[in-house]
């Protein structure tokens, strides 16, 4: 899977949904032609890597999109309105995630 490549970042939100850990990043530094805006990464339980990527992303067109990373999959969702503010990001990359992976049972819960 090629993900974003991240120089630094700092994490605004954590969770833990079921056997995953979810950290939703914001000030993203990066080598890449895309500026981050916000960054959740999925990441299995003893794992280092992430499993799933969502993000927010401001193009070199000025254009904002929402987009789901994973292996095999690399898809751009219309829900560039999700990408203002933090709070909004992370509840609708949630979402997307659960209902992603049959895990809309499950409830994301705070770690920070």
């Amino acid at each position: 899977m090629q993900g974003p490549k991240i120089t630094t970042a700092i994490p605004r939100k954590r969770y833990e949904l079921g056997p995953y850990g979810v950290v939703v990043l914001g000030e993203v530094e990066s080598p890449d032609p895309i500026t981050y805006l916000h960054i959740l990464a999925l990441v299995p339980e003893g794992a280092s890597d992430p499993h799933v990527y969502v993000t927010c992303e401001r193009t070199a067109g000025g254009d904002t999109r929402f987009r789901v990373i994973a292996e095999g999959v690399d898809q751009v969702l219309p829900l560039a309105e999700a990408c203002g503010s933090v709070e909004d990001f992370a509840k609708t990359a949630l979402r997307v995630i659960q209902e992603a992976m049959g895990m809309t049972e499950v409830t994301p819960v705070p770690v920070m």
